[in-house]
């Protein structure tokens, strides 16, 4: 489990809005932005966020 998912699965809804406040921009936005639609909905996948943004592992864990 990555840590960021958990963080962001756990957040009540206000939490959420003052996080989509952030200004992150590029290939971290697009991480973000998968994470964010993940926790809300059946799981993490890593293997399909690298895959569909084309990222390798270091670049993913990088990023989060």
């Amino acid at each position: 489990m990555n840590l960021l998912f958990d963080f962001i699965k756990h957040l009540q809804p206000a939490e959420k809005e003052v996080l989509r406040g952030m200004v992150v921009k590029g290939r971290s936005a697009q991480v973000w932005d998968m994470i964010n639609r993940q926790a809300s909905g059946t799981g993490y996948n890593r293997e399909l966020i690298q895959q569909e943004l084309g990222i390798t592992q270091a670049h993913f864990d990088k990023i989060t």
